[in-house]
């Protein structure tokens, strides 16, 4: 089977580099790490948080230094594995194509923190979208140039990355240890919903 995998917030725990990255650069916002992830986990966006504050004009200003920060190494360094991640894509490689999805920028530096996890051995193909493309249309090309019919699975803790399955008659499973609650997931309908990795796996090893 071809397992489609999503990366921060699905197997990297980039909550740390976020958090850490908007205190940085957006301190009047004071907010404690458990404040602002759960906001972000509720669908509220950086944008819809200087909207409610009265800072829309300083935005994009804000985005602009974001986008150029949140890929250097001062901050990937503060990314971890979720609990028992390597052992459980180790087990889903053993009978399995793996194929890594992003929306990261920098595909030298995706690599890079692959090889620091021991992970890169793992993927057969790594899908960088670089903000050249969507992961909708690699995702499209890729299933396409392989010609894989509906042998494949499609793993994520976003919401769109769930459409984008439903929308291309992909199974899906959301997991909720990322980005995304639990009851914002739902309202995408994906296949499955789970709340850690291995029973992602115990799905997927039974078949979907």
């Amino acid at each position: 089977m071809e397992i489609v995998l999503d990366f921060d917030g699905t197997i990297i725990d980039a909550s740390d580099r976020m958090y850490m990255l908007f205190k940085d650069i957006a301190p009047e916002f004071n907010f404690s790490k458990e404040e602002y992830w759960r906001l972000k986990r509720d669908k509220i966006s950086h944008k819809k948080m200087f909207e409610e504050v009265g800072k829309n004009n300083e935005f994009n200003h804000f985005n602009a230094i974001w986008m150029d920060r949140i890929e250097t190494q001062k901050y990937l360094e503060y990314d971890k594995l979720y609990p028992d991640m390597d052992m459980n894509i180790k087990i889903l490689a053993e009978d399995n194509r793996l194929i890594l999805l992003t929306a990261r920028q920098c595909e030298d530096k995706l690599k890079q923190e692959l090889r620091r996890f021991d992970l890169e051995k793992y993927f057969s193909e790594i899908l960088v979208a670089g903000g050249r493309t969507s992961k909708e249309e690699l995702l499209k090309k890729f299933v396409l140039d392989h010609e894989i019919g509906n042998n494949i699975i499609y793993v994520s803790d976003m919401g769109q990355d769930v459409f984008i399955g439903n929308k291309m008659g992909i199974k899906t499973i959301a997991v909720t240890y990322g980005f995304m609650s639990e009851k914002r997931l739902i309202e995408y309908n994906p296949d499955f919903i789970v709340r850690n990795i291995k029973s992602a796996v115990d799905i997927i090893m039974r078949g979907a």
